[in-house]
């Protein structure tokens, strides 16, 4: 029995001493992180986007201040001008007052919604670059795996976080020759 169990101890160091060199010679997988929350935050394609977006939504805001000023100026008129108004130009007033404020209501939850579904179709554009770009930086530094998300602790060694915000920066300054 003693002799079986040093017979399998013999066979399991020759095949181990055997698999040595394939997993010495074998190569560690290279890993990356990126911090996509850091990205959205600072790239300069965000701040790009929210001044497009504040651009093509500014006449609608003017509009909703504009109305929001008119129920404003009308409910002061009628506090002031109460006891000089008879009984029917009150209840007029007091209507139109009441229109004013339900449409100027339709006008903020339209704006609200459609500055919305802006922001999700820019912040969609934005993730898609990002993939993209990700993607090129992974086959070109031939990473075997790219987290993102949540960490405990990343090091300076496999974070490509500066590395996607410097080609994010340079593509917006004009630098599209890159791929993709």
């Amino acid at each position: 029995m003693k002799h079986a169990h040093s017979t399998y101890l013999f066979v399991a160091l020759i095949a181990l001493s055997l698999a040595a060199p394939s997993i010495v010679s074998a190569q560690a997988p290279r890993i990356g992180y990126v911090n996509v929350a850091k990205l959205l935050k600072e790239a300069p394609q965000t701040r790009d986007a929210g001044e497009r977006i504040r651009g093509e939504f500014s006449p609608r805001r003017d509009e909703l201040a504009d109305c929001e000023n008119d129920v404003e100026d009308m409910s002061n008129r009628l506090r002031r001008d109460r006891s000089r108004l008879g009984e029917v130009a009150r209840e007029r007033l007091d209507r139109q007052i009441t229109k004013l404020k339900r449409s100027c209501r339709r006008l903020h939850d339209d704006l609200r919604e459609d500055l919305n579904a802006r922001h999700k179709k820019e912040l969609a554009a934005l993730e898609t670059l990002l993939e993209g770009i990700i993607e090129d930086l992974a086959e070109d530094g031939q990473f075997d795996l790219i987290l993102s998300g949540a960490a405990l602790h990343v090091s300076d060694r496999v974070d490509l976080t500066d590395d996607v915000l410097n080609i994010l920066k340079r593509r917006n300054s004009g630098g599209s020759s890159e791929r993709r």
